[in-house]
């Protein structure tokens, strides 16, 4: 049973099989977030940036990363990793962040605001 506790946004209630009812609605950006969890997923980026979950697994409280993500960590809008993430997309997508360009090194600019912020604002990935 896949269980999603959403925590972000209008997303703040608990999703289990059976308790969406038919008024119930999650927007398609609170849905693509959820998506780009598990499409930027890296083991070794999740793990690096969540000492508690490595800890966890080396107890054999989860099997691996990727099994607390799923369970826990996108829930909880843990950030995923960088997996395909695209820096020259992200700046393209949001215009408010065409100035990283500047700097001399603009994709590390664009990765550290996505990690610090941009993922858990839900901001787009492609223009």
């Amino acid at each position: 049973m896949s269980v999603l506790r959403l925590k972000v946004g209008p997303m703040k209630k608990f999703l289990f099989r059976n308790e969406l009812t038919s008024g119930d609605k999650l927007s398609t950006a609170d849905l693509q977030n959820l998506l780009n969890g598990f499409l930027l997923f890296d083991e070794a980026d999740y793990v690096r940036a969540n000492p508690d979950v490595r800890q966890a697994v080396q107890r054999g409280e989860f099997p691996s990363g990727f099994a607390h993500f799923q369970e826990r960590g996108n829930m909880e809008r843990r950030f995923p990793g960088f997996n395909g993430f695209k820096w020259d997309d992200y700046i393209k997508a949001n215009a408010d962040l065409a100035h990283f360009r500047n700097d001399p090194n603009p994709e590390a600019c664009a990765k550290t605001h996505f990690k610090e912020s941009g993922y858990t604002e839900g901001r787009r990935l492609e223009p």
